[in-house]
């Protein structure tokens, strides 16, 4: 490569906190309350995307929201569902941003696998390998370890309950990164994924480290008559785990799974555990929450924790789920593609602008652009979107060195 040549891929990432508040009126608390459905359940869907089946004996396949309607907060409306053995169904943060609403009038049957789960931190010390982890959708991604190359320091996971990152400055028995927690409420509204745990800094390394586990992701399925998960089948939104070989980043926390239906069986299993780890330093990610509603429910074998009750109302989100992407860099347009590197080549070492867009992200909204390189430092520059609740937007510019580079851009607020 030559040395004036750059090259960069983008990784998209969101991340909303959303805190609610009791208000008092002249003495008078106002509560929301959730009411249990009637006897007869409904999950409201249309069956507007049809029936949604894949073949037997497929292996990995990913769910892809280019193969259908465009939408803007991730509800789907089938009539049917069905993931046959031998097929695993692939939900990927890279993919799909934010939790996902499967919605079915018939029957959910699953014999294969639905997957969620958040993936391993990146290895130890290789430079150009030192990137998030891949969250299951609407979870969150691990950190990053510290790198010897630059000397870029390990990165706190991300979500709500991220895992902090070590301190290697204040003695050298703080190593390990932490493992993330799970932070939403017992009704999983609103729907919340698993949180990343930190990179690390390995002391046989010379404290170089590797990533941070991902988060486990978030899903709501809903049936009008009943959902089956066969013997052999699962749905999983496991945390990462520590990548093997003592990389001492931190393990990413389980998920979310909510099924609601009139019927529930589950033969198989249901997984929102923590990511696990073989250097006791780190220890296992938090647990997520699998909860199950229906009047006859068979619950099986979930690892994690788990809430049982009859139907409560869905709480869908209204509008749009909020998004944030890097919508352009040196005037090209980034297609944020998870399987292909780099996504656009620089080759001038001037400043060049970055577009950052939001989606249903309040105006005045503060985040921050992070660029990891192979050879430069970690830069983290602030930005603030502006614009209309609809649509906001951000330009800030940034001088990439030589060698691969990837963007990371993250926001968070408080809702009013």
């Amino acid at each position: 490569m030559p040395p004036s040549e750059r090259k960069l891929g983008w990784v998209v990432y969101k991340e909303t906190m959303m805190l609610y508040r009791l208000v008092f009126l002249c003495g008078l608390m106002c509560l929301r309350v959730l009411v249990a459905q009637p006897p007869v359940f409904s999950s409201g869907s249309t069956g507007a995307d049809g029936a949604l089946t894949f073949p037997a004996g497929a292996g990995l396949v990913y769910f892809n929201p280019a193969n259908f309607a465009a939408r803007t907060n991730n509800i789907y409306n089938f009539t049917t569902i069905n993931i046959p053995a031998g097929t695993t169904v692939r939900l990927s943060g890279w993919i799909i941003n934010g939790p996902v609403f499967w919605l079915a009038q018939g029957d959910v049957t699953i014999a294969g696998t639905l997957d969620l789960t958040g993936q391993p931190g990146h290895p130890c010390c290789g430079s150009i390998l030192r990137a998030p982890s891949e969250p299951g959708a609407g979870g969150y991604s691990g950190g990053l370890g510290r790198s010897l190359v630059s000397g870029q320091l390990a990165t706190p996971g991300n979500g709500p309950g991220g895992g902090a990152a070590p301190n290697t400055t204040a003695n050298t028995n703080l190593y390990a990164g932490g493992v993330g927690s799970y932070a939403s409420s017992l009704y999983l509204i609103p729907l919340v994924g698993g949180s990343g745990g930190s990179g690390g800094c390995s002391p046989a390394n010379g404290c170089a480290g590797g990533g941070g586990g991902a988060g486990g992701g978030a899903i709501l399925i809903a049936s009008t008559t009943q959902i089956t998960i066969n013997s052999g089948g699962s749905i999983t939104a496991k945390g990462g785990d520590n990548d093997s070989g003592h990389n001492y980043g931190g393990s990413g926390s389980g998920g979310a799974i909510r099924l609601v239906s009139n019927k529930i069986t589950n033969s198989g299993g249901i997984s929102v555990s923590g990511g696990s780890s073989p250097n006791a330093l780190t220890g296992v990610g938090g647990t997520g929450l699998a909860r199950l509603e229906a009047f006859t429910l068979t619950p099986g074998s979930v690892a994690g924790s788990l809430i049982t009750s009859l139907p409560y109302g869905l709480a869908l989100p209204i509008g749009g789920s909020p998004n944030l992407t890097v919508a352009s860099v040196n005037g090209v347009t980034i297609n944020a593609n998870p399987f292909t590197f780099p996504d656009t080549s620089i080759t001038t070492s001037s400043a060049v602008p970055v577009v950052i867009s939001g989606t249903f992200i309040p105006n005045n909204t503060t985040g921050t652009l992070y660029i990891f390189s192979e050879t430069g430092s970690d830069q983290a520059i602030p930005f603030t979107l502006t614009g209309s609740f609809a649509s906001t937007t951000a330009t800030v510019n940034v001088t990439y060195p030589a060698g691969g580079s990837r963007g990371f851009a993250k926001a968070t607020w408080v809702t009013p």
